[in-house]
């Protein structure tokens, strides 16, 4: 499917809202999980968007996540820990990472794309050209 500039807004639209209607209501699961769950979501989120970019500019990536501004809500470039994204692209590859709650590079604590200890919040997400390279043990590593 295509996806065109409204089509995109109205995604983002919903995505917000489904955000925002959980703000009220008690989470009684462990704030490090809801921050990871948050973090997947987000580097989901922005594959879509780098493959919407490089959809527009011929198959190139922006070299900066300031780039998407304009696409995506500023909430988005952060992390479930409310920390920026580690976003690196040569233009036509990237990395996207969290550095997961420590907020600092780890190093990796699975086999080259593999899952990380259950509950390892310290755990780096990394995410290289739409394919896993460490991530929770409970991400469904595919991306669509």
């Amino acid at each position: 499917m295509l996806l065109t500039r409204p089509r995109v807004v109205v995604l983002i639209a919903i995505l917000a809202s489904a955000g925002q209607s959980l703000v009220g209501q008690r989470d009684d699961r462990d704030p490090d999980y809801v921050a990871q769950i948050s973090t997947v979501a987000a580097i989901r989120n922005m594959v879509t968007v780098l493959d919407l970019y490089a959809s527009e500019h011929g198959g190139r990536f922006p070299g900066n996540l300031g780039e998407l501004k304009y696409k995506f809500p500023e909430w988005s470039l952060n992390d479930g820990w409310k920390r920026p994204l580690y976003y690196y692209s040569t233009g036509t590859t990237y990395i996207l990472v969290s550095y997961g709650r420590s907020g600092k590079p780890d190093p990796q604590t699975a086999q080259a794309g593999g899952h990380s200890a259950e509950n390892d919040y310290e755990a780096d997400i990394v995410l290289i050209n739409r394919v896993w390279a460490q991530s929770p043990k409970w991400v469904d590593r595919e991306l669509g």
